[in-house]
C-alpha cells in the first residue's frame, strides 16, 4: 500500500505515523484531479472539433466537403454532474449520517485536546 500511497502524493512519514484516514482524502483527492485532467483533455478536443467544424475555408485538395460530413461525431463528456440522478434518502438514513458526522467531528476534537495535553 505504500507505493499506491506515494503514488496519491503522501510523505512515507505521513503514511506510517499519521491518521490512516488520510491516505482516503489524498487518494479521494487524486482520483478527483485525474477526473479534472480528463475533462480538460476533453474540452481541449471538443473545442478542436467544433473549430475544425465550423471553418468555412477548405484547403484546396487537402479536405473537402464530403470528408468533413463524413468525420464521426465526437464523443460526448465522458463526466457529467447532470447524468447522475439525484440521491434521495429517507429520514432514518439522513439521521443515520447526521449521528456518524458528530461521532466523527468529536472524535476529531477529543484527539487534538489529547494531542495537546500530551505536549
Amino acid at each position: 500500500m505504500l507505493d499506491n500511497a506515494l503514488t496519491v502524493g503522501m510523505t512515507p512519514s505521513e503514511f506510517w505515523y499519521d491518521d490512516p484516514e488520510l491516505y482516503f482524502n489524498y487518494v479521494r483527492v487524486y482520483e478527483k484531479k485525474v477526473k479534472e485532467n480528463q475533462q480538460h483533455i476533453w474540452q481541449i478536443g471538443a473545442r478542436m472539433c467544433q473549430a475544425l467544424q465550423s471553418t468555412v475555408i477548405f484547403p484546396a485538395g487537402v479536405i473537402d466537403k464530403s470528408v468533413i460530413n463524413a468525420m464521426p461525431k465526437y464523443p460526448d463528456c465522458p463526466f457529467t454532474e447532470e447524468d447522475k440522478p439525484a440521491e434521495e434518502l429517507t429520514e432514518a438514513e439522513t439521521e443515520y449520517l447526521r449521528q456518524k458526522a458528530i461521532v466523527h467531528f468529536t472524535n476529531w476534537v477529543n484527539g487534538f485536546k489529547k494531542n495537546k495535553q500530551g505536549r
